[in-house]
C-alpha cells in the first residue's frame, strides 16, 4: 500500500537527499519552473498559492517509482578495478564513473558531502583529476554507504503516493517574497549575465537582488564580483559553506545576515564543480563601477 503524502513532504524529502529536481521534471513533461513554483507555492492570478493540478500530481506519481527504478540500477558494485595503498587499504578506481553517474540523479557534490564527509577538495582529487593521488581512492565502505542512501531513497519515492492539497488550508509559502513578475533568460553556468536583470542593479540593496535571482531560480546560485573576488550571501553562502569546509561565511551580529567572500580561484572552482553545470549561476558586480 503506497504512503500518502503531500506535495510539501515530496518537496522537503528531495531537497533534504540532494535529488535533481531536474529529473522529475524531464519525467513528467513539466518544467523545472514550473515545478519550482508549485512546490514553493507562489502565487497564482486568483491570489492563492500554486499547488499541483491533479492531471500533473498523476504525472508525478507515475515518475517517482522510474526515478525509484533508476536509482536501484545505479548501486555500486565493489572489485572491478581495486588497488591497495602502501598501508594495505583497498580502493577500487572503476568506480569513478558510476559514481559521477549518480550526479545525473544528485547534487553530486552535497551527496558526498553529506555521506561520505568528502569536502570539495577530496571530491576534486577522487573523481576529477586522474593526476591527482587521491584519483580513485574509493573503499567499499565508502560504496557501501552510498548504495545504502540509494535504496533507501529509492524505497521511499516508490512507496509514496502524492495526494491534492488544499491551497487555502495546506500550502506554506516558504520564502514569503512578493511576485512581482520578472522577465528574464537563464544564466549560462560560469558566465557573466547576458542580459540587464533585476539582479543586476547595484543602485538596489544587496539582499534584494539576492531574493530577486532566487525568486527565478530557487536552486541557483549568484555571486558579487567585488575586489577581485566574489561574494554569496545567505542560504548561498550556508550552501557553499557546506560543500567546502575551508570556507567561513560571517554572520552580521547586527542583522542576521550571512556572507562568503573567496577569492577568483576559489570561485572558479565552485564553478567547475557546481553541481555538475545542472543549476543556474550568475555573476553580477557588487558595485557600481
Amino acid at each position: 500500500m503506497k504512503i500518502q503524502v503531500s506535495q510539501d513532504i515530496l518537496r522537503d524529502f528531495i531537497r533534504d537527499h540532494d535529488l535533481k529536481l531536474v529529473r522529475l521534471a524531464e519525467l513528467t513533461g513539466l518544467s523545472e519552473a514550473s515545478i519550482n513554483v508549485c512546490f514553493r507555492h507562489r502565487k497564482g492570478t486568483n491570489g492563492l498559492p500554486r499547488t499541483f493540478t491533479s492531471q500533473n500530481i498523476q504525472k508525478i506519481n507515475e515518475a517517482l517509482p522510474q526515478i525509484a527504478d533508476a536509482l536501484q540500477g545505479c548501486i555500486l558494485k565493489f572489485g572491478g578495478d581495486t588497488f591497495d595503498n602502501n598501508r594495505g587499504k583497498t580502493y577500487d578506481r572503476a568506480l569513478v564513473k558510476p559514481m559521477k553517474k549518480l550526479g545525473e540523479w544528485f547534487k553530486l557534490t552535497a551527496l558526498v558531502k553529506r555521506i561520505l564527509g568528502w569536502n570539495q577538495d577530496k571530491k576534486e582529487a577522487t573523481l576529477v583529476s586522474p593526476s591527482s593521488k587521491r584519483y580513485g581512492c574509493i573503499t567499499k565502505e565508502d560504496a557501501d554507504r552510498l548504495n545504502a542512501e540509494l535504496l533507501s531513497v529509492a524505497a521511499v519515492l516508490s512507496s509514496y503516493e502524492v495526494v491534492e492539497q488544499n491551497p487555502d488550508k495546506d500550502a506554506i509559502n516558504p520564502d514569503k517574497q512578493d511576485d512581482k513578475p520578472i522577465k528574464t533568460k537563464a544564466v549560462n553556468k560560469g558566465t557573466p549575465a547576458p542580459v540587464r536583470n533585476e539582479w543586476d542593479d547595484t543602485s538596489v540593496d544587496l539582499l534584494e537582488r539576492y531574493a530577486a535571482f532566487h525568486r527565478l531560480f530557487p536552486n541557483g546560485l549568484i555571486a558579487f564580483a567585488v575586489n577581485d573576488g566574489f561574494t554569496v550571501c545567505e542560504d548561498d553562502a550556508r550552501l557553499l559553506a557546506r560543500i567546502d569546509t575551508m570556507l567561513q561565511p560571517y554572520t552580521d551580529p547586527a542583522t542576521g545576515h550571512v556572507t562568503l567572500y573567496m577569492d577568483g580561484t576559489k570561485w572558479r572552482q565552485i564553478l567547475r564543480f557546481w553541481d555538475d553545470g545542472d543549476e543556474p549561476v550568475a555573476e553580477t558586480p557588487m558595485y557600481a563601477e
